[in-house]
């Protein structure tokens, strides 16, 4: 570690936050910020529910102050974190947040862009638990440990990154406008395609196109395969954050051993497959498994497709 830096864990680095019970208020109103409130494309709250406080959901528990962090324990791979604005001061957030509040060895924009930080990401990949709704303790947020300088080369460092940021939001801004608009045009193509049927076409369930009864199979049930299953090397497992909108992601692969995946035999994938996602941003995420990923096990948010090849034909079914 460099000279005069400092590493400690969350826990001693952070204030205690409060929770609120707005039912006890019941005609007060509220800016309620849920899990869906903060976007990880962004990474800023998008939008929030105005409710009365007899209308609080049981999750609206958590008081929120100005410069603290979100950082969202459910799915945290997602990354929906972000710094609560000056306007929604001492409003309420869902108990599926962690509020990060520094004390004042830390700048709060040096803690927020650390949660980034891809070796934090790997530990809370290799911590959340769940197979539908994967999510890590606050306890287990606090334990993980931040290495940080003094606050001036806090706020130099900070300097730096804000810059970075702002060149990739415009850049991103301008990406996602090209991207709405190709993607406008192919779906006005793919709905003329498939609602404006010409003679000759038929309708079958998936299961239709193939004599298998594995033609369509979802991955085991979350407790057959946990993240303490994963390993470096064996068997290649094909996880949700493998899935693209159309293509495969082939980074962050994880393996499990031989004699497991024998014993999820049935939840195997070949190249060639087609794999959707069940869960995740958006559902139904489709690709094609690449021929260089030959076989392995899928996990408990996907589905496998297999129809048989001289009855449909893979890319137009994707």
């Amino acid at each position: 570690m460099k000279a005069g830096w400092q590493e400690k864990s969350l826990a001693e680095i952070l204030l205690k936050t409060e929770t609120v019970n707005p039912n006890l208020r019941p005609e007060a109103d509220f800016e309620y910020i849920d899990v869906s409130s903060v976007s990880n494309q962004t990474f800023q709250i998008e939008e929030t529910q105005n409710l009365k406080g007899k209308d609080a959901p049981s999750r609206a528990r958590k008081l929120v102050k100005t410069n603290d962090i979100l950082f969202a324990t459910i799915r945290p791979t997602l990354q929906r974190i972000a710094i609560v604005p000056s306007k929604l001061n001492n409003q309420v957030c869902s108990t599926g947040y962690f509020v990060l509040r520094p004390n004042q060895s830390i700048h709060y924009k040096y803690l927020y862009y650390y949660l980034f930080a891809d070796g934090f990401m790997e530990q809370m990949e290799a911590l959340q638990k769940g197979a539908s709704y994967s999510a890590v303790t606050d306890n287990e947020l606090k334990s993980q440990s931040i290495s940080f300088p003094i606050i001036p080369e806090q706020q130099r460092i900070v300097a730096i990154l804000d810059q970075a940021f702002k060149g990739n939001a415009k850049a991103r801004a301008n990406a996602q406008q090209n991207l709405q608009n190709t993607r406008a045009l192919f779906e006005s193509h793919l709905q003329s395609v498939f609602t404006l049927r010409g003679e000759g076409w038929g309708k079958k369930t998936l299961a239709d196109l193939s004599k298998s009864k594995s033609a369509v199979v979802s991955g085991p049930f979350g407790s057959n395969l946990k993240v303490s299953d994963y390993k470096n090397e064996g068997v290649p497992i094909l996880r949700l954050q493998n899935i693209g909108k159309g293509y495969f992601i082939d980074k962050s692969i994880k393996f499990i051993t031989e004699e497991k995946a024998q014993e999820l035999s049935y939840h195997s994938f070949e190249s060639g497959d087609i794999a959707l996602a069940k869960l995740g941003i958006p559902i139904g995420k489709t690709c094609i498994i690449p021929a260089h990923f030959k076989s392995g096990i899928i996990t408990a948010d996907i589905v496998r497709i297999r129809p048989d090849k001289n009855v449909a034909n893979y890319k137009f079914l994707e």
